[in-house]
C-alpha cells in the first residue's frame, strides 16, 4: 500500500485470523475458536467490511459440520466472542447515531456503484476502457478529465452532489444521509439487477490489480513522466507486467482453491477469504489497493497450486 492506511494493520490481523482459525478447524480446539473470534472482531473494528464475514463463516461451517467434524459448541463460541468484541463500539454507534453498524458509512459506496446503472452505451465503453487501463482510456477518450486517474472519481462527484442535496433538504446526521443513500441505491438495483451485476464484473477485474509498485502511482511521479514524449505510454508498459502478474496469480491460485474445497476442508478459510473479499468489494467499489491484505493468502495458494501441478506432472 502506498500509505500507512488501515490495510497495514488489517493485513496482520487477517493473516493471524486465517492461521488461528485454520488450526482451530484442524484441532477442533475450543480455545483456538475463542481466540479466532476475538481476532476477527479486532479485524472488523479495523476494517468494517469484514464484519459480515463472521456470520458468513458461521453458516458455512454449519453447512460443512459433518465433513469437518467440528463441535457445534465451538462454532457458537467463535460467533459469540466475535459479537462481544465488536459490541462496545456497536453500542457507541447506536447511542450517538441510532445504528448498531460498526461504520456509519457504506451507503456512499453502494450509491456510487448503483449510479453506474444509468450509464449509456458510450459511458459504459469509457468505464470499461478506463477500468482496464487508464492509459488506454485517456488515449481513446481524451479530455474527459484533467488526468486519467480522475475518471474513477466521477462517481464520487455525483455522490457528493447528491449528499449536498440531502443536506439542503434537512438531513444533518451522517447516519441519516447514509440510510437514505442506501434506500435509493437498493431501489435502483432492484429495478435493473442484470445491469448492476454486469457492472460489478468491471469492479472485480480492478480487484485483480493488486500487484503494483506504489511509487509508480504517485501523482508527482506521473506528472513528471507525462512531461516527456510518450511518457505515459512507457509508464503504462512498466505497469503492465505487474498488472498481468495479478491476473496470473489469481487464476493459478484457483487450482489450489478447488483442491482445498474438494479434499482439505480444514484449509477452507483460505479460498473463502478470497471469495468473500472479491465478492463484497465487487458489489460495492473495487480497487487494487483493497486486495493488498489478500496478497499473502494469494501467494500461499499460488505456490500450493504450483506444487500440485509439479507433483501431477512428475506422476505422469
Amino acid at each position: 500500500s502506498a500509505y500507512l492506511l488501515t490495510e497495514i494493520f488489517f493485513t496482520f490481523l487477517l493473516i493471524l485470523f486465517v492461521y488461528i482459525f485454520s488450526t482451530a478447524l484442524k484441532k477442533n480446539s475450543l480455545l483456538l475458536f475463542l481466540i479466532s473470534g476475538f481476532v476477527l472482531g479486532l479485524s472488523a473494528l479495523t476494517k468494517a467490511i469484514i464484519a459480515p464475514f463472521a456470520f458468513f463463516i458461521f453458516i458455512l461451517i454449519i453447512f460443512f459440520k459433518k465433513k469437518l467434524n467440528i463441535s457445534i459448541v465451538n462454532i457458537f463460541i467463535f460467533l459469540f466472542i466475535f459479537i462481544i468484541t465488536i459490541s462496545p463500539w456497536s453500542y457507541r454507534n447506536y447511542k450517538f447515531f441510532n445504528t448498531f453498524e460498526i461504520s456509519t458509512r457504506g451507503g456512499d459506496a453502494l450509491w456510487m456503484s448503483a449510479s453506474t446503472i444509468d450509464y449509456d452505451r458510450n459511458k459504459l465503453l469509457q468505464n470499461l476502457t478506463y477500468n482496464f487501463s487508464e492509459y488506454l482510456g485517456n488515449y481513446f477518450y481524451p479530455n474527459i478529465t484533467e488526468t486519467p486517474r480522475e475518471f474513477i472519481l466521477l462517481r464520487n462527484q455525483l455522490y457528493q452532489n447528491r449528499q449536498q442535496e440531502l443536506i439542503d433538504e434537512g438531513l444533518n446526521l451522517e447516519s441519516e444521509i447514509d440510510n437514505e443513500l442506501k434506500k435509493e441505491a437498493i431501489l435502483k438495483i432492484i429495478s435493473k439487477p442484470h445491469i448492476y451485476v454486469f457492472h460489478r464484473t468491471l469492479e472485480f477485474q480492478k480487484m485483480l490489480s493488486f500487484m503494483y509498485i506504489p511509487a509508480l502511482n504517485q501523482s508527482h511521479f506521473m506528472e513528471y513522466v507525462s512531461k516527456y514524449n510518450n511518457g505515459n505510454f512507457f509508464l503504462s508498459l512498466i505497469k503492465a507486467p505487474f498488472k498481468i502478474s495479478g491476473y496470473l496469480i489469481f487464476f493459478i491460485s484457483l487450482y489450489s482453491m478447488l483442491r482445498i474445497l474438494r479434499t482439505n476442508l480444514n484449509l477452507i478459510i483460505l479460498p473463502i477469504v478470497i471469495i468473500y473479499f472479491n465478492l463484497m468489494y465487487s458489489l460495492l467499489f473495487g480497487l487494487g489497493r483493497y486486495s493488498v491484505p489478500l496478497i499473502p493468502i494469494y501467494l500461499i495458494l499460488f505456490i500450493h497450486s504450483l506444487v500440485l501441478i509439479s507433483q501431477k506432472k512428475n506422476n505422469l
